[in-house]
């Protein structure tokens, strides 16, 4: 059985405010960046690049502000986010069972939606020009590093954590799941990116770091960017 660490010090009233903070700072953000990227002059394939870089860099910087503050006001080390070492047995495995299961229902749940003809409910592909090849080792450092370190310490060592002792490990991990879709600001990847979430919290639980989820998360970003290059 995965040790036990000591719960965080922040309350539900902060998880609430920094998830708050970050979705609707996410959902502005994607705002202003559209409306420059539709306003540009820039080639179609520049503006996609440019703005995925763009977003993922200002919301990977709202999030950790988020997360300095609560940790600043609580004079708690880092390692209270999730940063130190996972702990119990076969981490690896379990952090593939998580990868192939997210990857599994993604595909379930996509080839269900299409067969019954509601396409305003696929889940939107990566666009081909992230995988192009002049800024393939750049996108992928973004996708499969960034994105999923910021996205994990928040989601699942800041949120779930946060909730967990108040509300239990079923409650907290649907909540944080919850959170984790919304922020994703699509329609089609809502029940999808909440599976993912269901699962990250799951791992994160049973091996006490962000990191397993964190490599789960990489794999299946590096997966998708990987597939949208081969079209």
């Amino acid at each position: 059985m995965a040790q036990e660490l000591n719960p965080p010090a922040w309350s539900v009233r902060d998880v609430a405010v920094g998830s708050a903070i970050v979705l609707f700072g996410t959902f502005a953000l994607m705002f202003l960046l559209v409306s420059v990227a539709l306003g540009g002059e820039s080639e179609p394939d520049s503006v996609g690049i440019g703005y995925f870089w763009a977003a993922a860099a200002l919301q990977g910087v709202l999030i950790l502000l988020v997360l300095w503050r609560f940790v600043r006001k609580y004079g708690l080390p880092l390692s209270s986010l999730g940063l130190g070492r996972p702990v119990g047995k076969y981490v690896n495995l379990l952090s593939l069972a998580a990868l192939l299961g997210s990857l599994g229902f993604t595909a379930l749940y996509g080839w269900t939606v299409a067969t019954l003809e509601l396409d305003f409910l696929l889940p939107k592909p990566v666009p081909e020009e992230l995988a192009d090849r002049r800024f393939f080792v750049i996108t992928a450092i973004v996708i499969a590093g960034w994105v999923p370190f910021v996205e994990e310490a928040f989601f699942r060592g800041f949120v779930f954590s946060g909730l967990t002792a108040k509300y239990g490990i079923l409650v907290a991990g649907a909540i944080s799941a919850a959170v984790f879709a919304a922020a994703h600001l699509s329609l089609g990847s809502l029940l999808p990116v909440f599976v993912t979430g269901i699962l990250f919290a799951w791992l994160y639980h049973r091996t006490k770091s962000v990191w397993a989820p964190f490599s789960a998360h990489a794999g299946q970003n590096l997966i998708a960017l990987s597939f949208a290059g081969a079209q």
